[in-house]
């Protein structure tokens, strides 16, 4: 069982959102639900700053977690938007996130996807070589709202519109890409080529 917490954010007021994986069972003292009847699945339970529980939110992702994929995965929440990130790499085994699907893997797919303040899919974005080994570390959001995506990868790929090249032969190298909040598309993007 993989269930816990993976991520929190706290705003400067002191509210905090937990994104975690939880099994379908009853949490926050009796005052959430989890009913998603997959094994476990994503959701944000959001405290005020005095600890009370004011609301979970389940995401519109599709993965069975207990197959043996790896799933290597960080969420943020963008306060400028009110829209979340999620970002990481998918191995062996489809990813639905909304209506996009992450397809099987040997070596992973990187992605980066957002969602609303509903847990609705807007946008996915994923690496394109299959064969690249990308991953995807901690996402961050600026003050603006503006996405940045560090990563690494061992062959040429892209992510976002950016072209990430590598003339290292087979070592690994990272990236680092902005991605605007709207379109998804790359801003700007650098990797040691």
């Amino acid at each position: 069982s993989n269930t816990g917490a993976f991520n929190l954010h706290v705003m400067p007021n002191g509210d905090t959102r937990i994104f975690c994986l939880l099994h379908p069972g009853s949490y926050a003292n009796g005052d959430f639900t989890a009913t998603y009847p997959d094994s476990m699945n994503y959701y944000v339970l959001k405290y005020n700053k005095d600890g009370n529980f004011q609301q979970g939110l389940h995401f519109d992702i599709n993965k069975h977690i207990n197959q043996s994929g790896t799933f290597w995965r960080d969420m943020v929440y963008d306060p400028v938007m009110d829209q979340y990130y999620l970002s990481g790499r998918v191995d062996y085994y489809p990813f639905t996130l909304g209506n996009t699907t992450i397809p099987i893997s040997n070596y992973g797919i990187g992605f980066v996807a957002a969602f609303n303040n509903g847990g609705n899919s807007l946008w996915v974005q994923q690496t394109t070589n299959s064969n690249s080994y990308p991953l995807i570390y901690k996402t961050v959001v600026d003050p603006q709202g503006y996405i940045y995506v560090p990563g690494g990868t061992k062959d040429s790929s892209s992510l976002g519109g950016f072209s990430m090249s590598n003339s290292m032969g087979t070592a690994a190298y990272p990236f680092l890409i902005k991605l605007n909040p709207v379109n998804c598309n790359a801003i700007w993007g650098t990797n040691r080529s």
